[in-house]
C-alpha cells in the first residue's frame, strides 16, 4: 500500500504547551503521532524505518521544525508519507489522507468526506456536520478495555507508533533515515 497524509495546520503561539519540553516538546510529538498511528492502523503493518526532513528556510525559524515530510517504511513493504505544514491557507482542508492498494483508492478529507474508487466507480460518503474527532469513542474503548481487557490494539503497536514519532522528531534535527528495529 502507498499512503499519503497531509496536514494543513494553523500556526500556534510560541508559548503554547506543545512547545514546553516537559509537556509536549514539539508538534511532531504531540500531533504527528496521531497521523502516524492512523497510517499504521490502515496499512495494518509495523513501521520499520523512518525518514524525516524539515524545510530549510533562508531565515531559520522555530517554525521550520513544524514544516516536515515524514516517510515511513512498513514491514509488509508499504510506505506512508506524512506532510505536516503550517504554511498553508486555512481555506484548504486541514487533513487529507489517501491510500492506494490493489487497484483501489481511498481518500478521507477532514474525516467528513470519504471517497472510495475502484474500476472507475466512485463511492462518496459525506458527513458535513460531524466534527467529533473520535474522543468519545476513544474514552468508551478505554473504559471497555479497563473492564474487559485489551482490545484489538496491541501494546506493541502503540510502542511502535511512539518510537516512530520520536525517531521522526530526532531525524528532523539530525538527518538520514533512522532504523526502528
Amino acid at each position: 500500500m502507498v499512503a499519503y497524509y497531509r496536514v494543513n495546520a494553523e500556526s500556534i503561539p510560541k508559548d503554547h504547551w506543545v512547545y514546553d519540553e516537559s509537556e509536549g516538546g514539539s508538534r511532531i510529538i504531540t500531533e504527528c503521532c496521531h497521523f502516524i498511528d492512523f497510517m499504521q492502523f490502515i496499512i495494518g503493518s509495523s513501521p520499520v524505518e523512518v525518514y524525516a526532513r524539515k524545510i530549510e528556510s533562508q531565515v531559520k525559524t522555530p517554525e521550520d521544525n513544524e514544516n516536515v515530510s515524514i516517510t515511513i517504511a512498513f514491514e509488509d513493504g508499504s510506505i506512508g508519507t506524512l506532510i505536516y505544514t503550517t504554511h498553508g491557507d486555512s481555506s484548504v482542508s486541514k487533513e487529507h489522507a489517501e491510500f492506494f492498494a490493489d487497484g483501489m483508492v481511498g481518500a478521507i478529507t477532514d474525516f467528513k468526506q470519504l471517497k472510495l474508487v475502484k474500476d472507475g466507480k466512485c463511492t462518496q460518503i459525506n458527513k458535513r456536520l460531524i466534527t467529533e474527532k473520535g474522543h468519545k469513542n476513544e474514552l468508551e474503548n478505554f473504559f471497555k478495555m479497563v473492564k474487559q481487557g485489551p482490545s484489538k490494539y496491541s501494546f506493541e503497536e502503540n510502542v511502535l507508533t511512539t518510537v516512530s514519532t520520536l525517531k521522526a522528531a530526532e531525524h528532523v534535527m539530525s538527518g538520514g533515515p533512522v532504523k526502528l528495529i
